[in-house]
């Protein structure tokens, strides 16, 4: 059942569009430092993608808060960046047991792994991000 077209759920969408731009950015930074890491330095493809990873989370650190959310917190811009971060830790784990399961467990090329991982931390972070590091009211989880 699709949701209805009230503000706050366009408000979401665009956020999500937004998101999702600066999200494709920071993947292409991503990937692009773990292939070039991995595979042409030679580096284990697990350190190789938690650099990639930090990078492209910078990257999305700077697009979320001039592109993406309404901040809400009323935290202080270091606080800000500590939680944004440390959600960004979180996906970095949930990334590697991905990445592990898909490679080593069930034998998939990197680049596939790193597709199925892209796109489960993407909605981990999107949400977690905007309710709880930026409070984005659009996001909010409303009682009935």
């Amino acid at each position: 059942m699709p949701l209805p077209a009230t503000p706050r759920n366009l408000a979401m969408l665009k956020k999500m569009l937004r998101y999702g731009f600066s999200s494709a950015v920071a993947l292409g930074v991503d990937v692009g430092v773990m292939m070039w890491l991995a595979n042409v330095i030679g580096l284990h493809y697990l350190l190789a993608a938690s650099i990639g990873f930090t990078m492209g989370c910078l990257v999305t650190y700077i697009m979320s808060v001039t592109l993406v959310f309404d901040d809400q917190s009323g935290r202080s811009a270091n606080t800000t960046f500590g939680l944004f971060f440390l959600v960004g830790i979180l996906g970095l784990i949930l990334n590697h047991c991905i990445l592990y399961l898909g490679v080593d467990l069930l034998g998939l090329a990197l680049l596939l792994a790193k597709a199925c991982s892209a796109l489960t931390v993407f909605w981990f972070n999107f949400f977690v991000r905007g309710m709880f590091v930026f409070n984005d009211p659009d996001l909010a989880i409303k009682k009935k």
